[in-house]
């Protein structure tokens, strides 16, 4: 996602702890953080994206030459989704699935609200999330991430138009269909559910088809609010962002930052986790509000889901 990160200060996951989880009750398969600038376009993040992945595959697996036979699941936070749409369309051959969590596939309410405010706002705002970004290169090793920050590409990404040209050029099966652009729906007015499987260039695959992608997806949803535990400090940035959404007239059901609608994809698990956009990744340090679902716990049981299904 964006501010994403494999390991701050050398020891603390993006998603925290999840790796860990998923190599001690899924039958030790094997788990990889993946650094990407912070701030960058989508198209440029899908880029490198598959270049980390290639990366990956040649020095833990000492592949020189990748075929179909060498193949990656990705679980994508937020950005992470429709970045790894674009690797998708780039490396179709060596991605068994995508599992996006909170992926605005439809768009994001707070990129709609950058219009309303003035320009020099917008421009302050986008010059802190750059300065934040290149802080957390270097707070995570990736020195090389420094000055590689665009948080404007990011915010006119997930924009209605944003959007809706990123979808129409890198099309996926996954994505429910004939959703509107610009109408505060987010993709809740699809006329047909994303299909569970497909290739990287948007065609439609059967799930039995050895060489298809399978597409899942989860969300946090907490309603239309946005404090789930006043104790949390992420709750209080993602109630500005959700103030930000009701002011250009967004009203549903979220995650303090993407809607649910938004983030339907392929084959839906679960929409309904109370998790903010921050508990999504298990993060602050596992702070979640009391009664919500153990992420470790969920990613954990997604990742046997995969190897059930041959991935």
């Amino acid at each position: 996602g964006v501010m994403g990160f494999d390991k701050l200060f050398g020891s603390v996951e993006y998603f925290y702890k999840v790796g860990d989880g998923i190599q001690k009750y899924s039958g030790g398969q094997k788990t990889y953080n993946v650094s990407l600038s912070a701030w960058m376009s989508t198209e440029e993040r899908g880029i490198a994206l598959k270049n980390e992945i290639t990366r990956i595959l040649k020095s833990h697996y000492k592949v020189t030459t990748l075929t179909p036979a060498h193949k990656v699941n990705i679980i994508a936070h937020s950005h992470g989704g429709t970045t790894s749409r674009v690797a998708a369309k780039l490396m179709e051959n060596n991605i068994a699935s995508i599992t996006t969590v909170s992926t605005p596939h439809y768009g994001v309410p707070l990129a709609e609200s950058a219009s309303l405010v003035p320009k020099w706002v917008v421009n302050g705002i986008v010059a802190v999330c750059n300065l934040a970004g290149n802080a957390l290169a270097v707070f995570s090793g990736r020195l090389d991430w420094i000055n590689q920050q665009d948080a404007n590409a990011v915010l006119n990404d997930f924009t209605q138009t944003g959007i809706k040209q990123f979808n129409a050029k890198y099309p996926s099966a996954g994505v429910p269909t004939g959703g509107s652009y610009g109408t505060l729906q987010y993709g809740a007015d699809a006329t047909a559910p994303g299909k569970w499987a497909g290739n990287g260039q948007g065609a439609e695959k059967s799930v039995n088809d050895p060489n298809a992608i399978l597409f899942y997806s989860f969300a946090g949803n907490v309603g239309t609010s946005a404090i789930t535990r006043w104790a949390d400090p992420a709750d209080y940035v993602l109630s500005a962002i959700r103030m930000m959404s009701n002011w250009v007239g967004y009203k549903g059901n979220a995650d303090s930052f993407v809607p649910v609608s938004s983030a339907q994809f392929g084959k839906n698990i679960n929409s309904s986790y109370y998790w903010n956009h921050v508990d999504e990744q298990n993060q602050i340090l596992g702070l979640l509000a009391a009664g919500a679902a153990d992420p470790v716990s969920v990613y954990s049981t997604h990742a046997n889901r995969l190897k059930l299904a041959g991935r």
